[in-house]
């Protein structure tokens, strides 16, 4: 059967996967190595000192790849993957003599990022061995050992940017860091002429159910106060590939309503659920949304009344555990353990809908520092985060792509990736987004407010940019 798939966009990196000859002792020497890792990273090495350092670091790494076949594959990879920055920032700090304030920036969050996939590794390693009495570790999941069937129907990852602006891509803006979406405007098919609607309820809708938010009553965001959801008698494009036997996952935003049971992503066609039922007024560490003004944010009694965790499971469960950690992260990982888990002979149908970079919180600057530069600095640091946010996304991007590879199924799998609105109606205030040279913002049908960021990519899909007006 012939699949017309709709804009939107997808974002996904590698997960843990066991493998299946790791017994206890493997375990116990990836462990030993990782704290070794963790002490040399914990502090900055001397100055005088930096090439024991890196041929200590270097050996560390060297052992982790006998025990990468077997055991906690991606998370060995991904560290090692950091480690071989690290050690690459650290060279040209000891060769540059006096080395810089923004060199030695860049070599405290280079170790930083070690770090903590080291000790991501780490717990992975402890969670094993707390069932480990010296024998074998079994596998949780047996291999999947299905294949690729000739004329199966493709794969679709979805993924969608919650608010983008025009010049907050690469290809649009030189100090915007988006390697990913650079080379598949190159390289993919680019809808240059793409519109997306100034509400994301709006747009989220017309992916859904193919149909204008003017031809289901929907005149406005749905947002915690209203009592209405995307239309229940419009089959979903979940449900429609559901019908043909494929499996189907939504990871991130929903947007759509969720005042009743029926309106929610579980009873609208995915057979799977991780996310968040509103919109983007939500904290990206704690999943907390909240209807208080900034006035009132620091109030006791108007938190207690109208703030509230916002992150569930497909049963409705609220995720608590997962509080913490990044969105991006968070939706990403999920996505990539998705991906990771499906069989290759069914297709399946993912959406990751990112809650970045829209929500900015002040906090989040200082995890962003790499974006600092002159041209990107603003009094507040809004700019800052918004960009790095954009970067993370851009590179969760690449992650799926190379999950997709090493899973063996990129040569059968659609990613298509969108927004769901254009730059932020904060451009005048702290410079979030930016749209320019275009007019306007969102929600205001200004070219600003509607443009659209719309890439195909697949392997047999030839790249070119495509002029035609597309909604």
């Amino acid at each position: 059967m012939k699949l017309q798939v709709g804009i939107i966009s997808a974002i996904v990196v590698i997960s843990m996967v066991n493998g299946d000859d790791c017994d206890c002792a493997k375990y116990g020497a990836i462990k030993r190595t990782t704290e070794d890792i963790i002490i040399l990273m914990s502090s900055p090495p001397d100055l005088a000192d930096t090439t024991s350092f890196v041929k200590d670091v270097e050996n560390s790494s060297s052992i982790l790849d006998k025990y990468k076949r077997d055991c906690l594959k991606s998370k060995i990879k991904k560290l090692q993957k950091k480690v071989k920055v690290a050690v690459s920032v650290v060279n040209d700090w000891a060769s540059a003599g006096e080395p810089t304030k923004q060199l030695k920036r860049k070599m405290k969050s280079s170790l930083k990022k070690v770090l903590r996939l080291a000790n991501s590794l780490l717990k992975g390693v402890d969670d094993e061995l707390s069932t480990c009495d010296g024998e074998p570790v079994v596998p949780t999941t047996p291999e999947d050992t299905s294949e690729v069937l000739p004329g199966q129907p493709p794969n679709i990852i979805m993924v969608i940017f919650n608010s983008l602006g025009y010049t907050d891509v690469g290809f649009h803006n030189e100090y915007m860091m988006t390697p990913t979406l650079d080379r598949l405007a190159k390289s993919a098919v680019l809808l240059d002429n793409y519109y997306v609607q100034p509400r994301s309820s709006h747009t989220r809708a017309n992916i859904m159910i193919g149909k204008s938010h003017f031809h289901t009553g929907q005149q406005g965001d749905i947002n915690l106060a209203k009592a209405h959801c995307m239309p229940c008698d419009c089959m979903t494009v979940a449900e429609r590939l559901r019908e043909a036997n494929y499996s189907t996952h939504l990871v991130g935003q929903w947007h759509l309503g969720f005042y009743t049971k029926y309106c929610l992503p579980q009873n609208r066609g995915f057979d799977t659920f991780f996310g968040t039922y509103g919109g983007n007024d939500m904290d990206h560490f704690e999943h907390i949304t909240c209807r208080c003004s900034s006035n009132q944010i620091q109030d006791r009694e108007c938190r207690l009344k109208w703030c509230g965790l916002d992150l569930h499971n497909t049963d409705g469960s609220p995720a608590w555990d997962a509080q913490g950690t990044y969105s991006t992260t968070l939706f990403k990982d999920k996505s990539v353990d998705i991906i990771n888990t499906q069989p290759r002979n069914k297709p399946f149908f993912l959406v990751t809908s990112f809650t970045a970079p829209a929500g900015f919180r002040p906090p989040s600057v200082d995890e962003f520092e790499k974006m600092q530069t002159e041209k990107l600095k603003t009094t507040s640091g809004a700019r800052t985060a918004y960009g790095g946010m954009v970067t993370a996304i851009d590179s969760a991007i690449q992650d799926i792509i190379d999950a997709l590879k090493e899973r063996g199924i990129q040569n059968n799998t659609v990613v298509i990736i969108t927004n769901d609105r254009s730059g932020s109606d904060r451009t005048n205030i702290d410079n979030l987004s930016f749209s320019w040279p275009l007019r306007g913002s969102r929600p205001r049908y200004w070219e600003g407010g509607i443009w659209g960021l719309g890439i195909v990519t697949a392997p047999w899909i030839p790249g070119f940019k495509r002029s035609h007006t597309f909604y």
